[in-house]
């Protein structure tokens, strides 16, 4: 992890198209709104032994990462090893912003 943070965002998957990274259509969902406001997105950012579903760069080096916790993949069965993986990346300067599917369909804005 400490590798990244020498050359952050090295190591990222190369796409013509960067939305075909995305790993579910919530993913897709997600990444069309935060790109019609105009925000510069990464699907699928490796973090050492992680993966982070999108993070937004802004000015000054600053990101946010962005995971999407879905019915299909995040189960509650998954919650604990989420929360894990995220305090491990936040200690080391990552900043989160979790969405819960049903959040967004719901109540999009």
């Amino acid at each position: 992890m400490l590798q990244h943070f020498v050359n952050p965002m090295l190591q990222q998957q190369q796409s013509n198209n960067p939305r075909e990274l995305c790993d579910s259509g919530f993913e897709r969902d997600v990444y069309d709104r935060l790109i019609e406001k105009e925000y510069n997105v990464i699907p699928q950012v490796k973090v050492g032994i992680y993966s982070i579903d999108l993070v937004v760069e802004g000015e000054q080096d600053r990101r946010l990462a962005i995971e999407l916790d879905g019915d299909k993949y995040h189960t509650p069965e998954k919650w604990m090893d989420d929360w894990k993986r995220q305090r491990t990346m936040e200690r080391v300067g990552w900043k989160f912003w979790r969405c819960w599917g049903v959040k967004l369909y719901i109540r999009p804005r």
